[in-house]
């Protein structure tokens, strides 16, 4: 965990942005770098001091440079051979753009084993942590990868901040355990297959946001890996009681989009209905251990 820079306790406010990457599909590794660019670009204009780029955008990356599509577990091995460049290439652009940056998900090598992972960088570029995917379907473990063990949260000049990578979005204890370790803004970046659902998005990091009071930016990737096509949204998510009309959503976009995240308002909620003060950690405690070890690979 890193060391937490000064921040201010009251009137902490920032924009904050979901880029998308619009088609996908780039005809070599400077196209890429061309379209992420203008688009950090744009989103700079606007005051933003924090970017999200969609899941798997690391696989998008490595069929620019093979120039072909490929499937999974192709990409795989493959992907996580490109990952330095790929890590170098955005952490030039969040030094260049001064900017916290999450360059989406991409495959890693640790060691012997595959992980579907995210990185952050901070605006002088440095690699503040790296977070795992720490569930995996049937066909993501055919793939090769192997599920992360930790969840962690880093501190930022705005706050601490979490990341849920993948499918993840989907097992609210990954969420609650990053919201018990102080989380105030979370990362989503996700793919999921076409045709797209807005109920299957809502029960991801929508109710997420609900049940940890947090801040979210979920990034679904509208585009095809391999023969796979992949749609969805782009929500900017905070507590109901403060967004118009209480919905729960400060922006719901296909393409980039961004939304101011008000720190105070946030606390003000919490104080208002602190959440987290009314769990039953002896009840979890008692229980829940004996059914994961119950569930094996179920459990996954």
């Amino acid at each position: 965990m890193g060391k937490r820079p000064g921040r201010e306790e009251k009137g902490m406010k920032i924009v904050a942005a979901n880029a998308v990457l619009a088609g996908a599909r780039f005809h070599g590794p400077e196209e890429f770098w061309s379209q992420v660019n203008s688009t950090l670009q744009q989103v700079k204009e606007h005051g933003t001091q924090l970017v999200l780029f969609p899941g798997l955008t690391g696989w998008i990356y490595y069929q620019a440079v093979l120039g072909r599509r490929a499937e999974p577990a192709e990409l795989v091995p493959r992907a996580a051979e490109q990952a330095p460049s790929f890590e170098e290439g955005f952490r030039r652009l969040a030094r260049k753009w001064q900017l916290y940056l999450c360059p989406g998900s991409t495959s890693v090598k640790v060691q012997d084993r595959y992980y579907l992972a995210a990185a952050l960088f901070d605006p002088q570029g440095n690699k503040i942590g790296q977070q795992c995917q720490t569930h995996l379907s049937g066909e993501e473990q055919a793939w090769g990868l192997a599920r992360g063990e930790e969840l962690q949260v880093w501190s930022t000049s705005f706050g601490r901040l979490g990341l849920v990578v993948g499918t993840d979005i989907w097992h609210p204890e990954v969420s609650r355990i990053l919201a018990l370790q102080g989380a105030e803004l979370v990362l989503a970046p996700a793919a999921v297959p076409a045709p797209y659902n807005r109920w299957r998005q809502v029960a991801a990091m929508w109710q997420e946001v609900q049940q940890n009071q947090f801040f979210a930016l979920e990034n679904w990737l509208q585009g095809t890996v391999g023969t796979v096509a992949f749609d969805g949204f782009a929500p900017i998510l905070a507590p109901c009681e403060m967004t118009p009309q209480e919905t729960g959503y400060l922006a719901n976009e296909r393409k980039t989009a961004w939304a101011l995240l008000d720190f105070d308002r946030r606390r003000q909620v919490i104080a208002a209905y602190p959440l987290l003060k009314h769990l039953n950690p002896a009840l979890y405690q008692a229980h829940l251990p004996g059914i994961y070890e119950r569930g094996g690979d179920d459990a996954s």
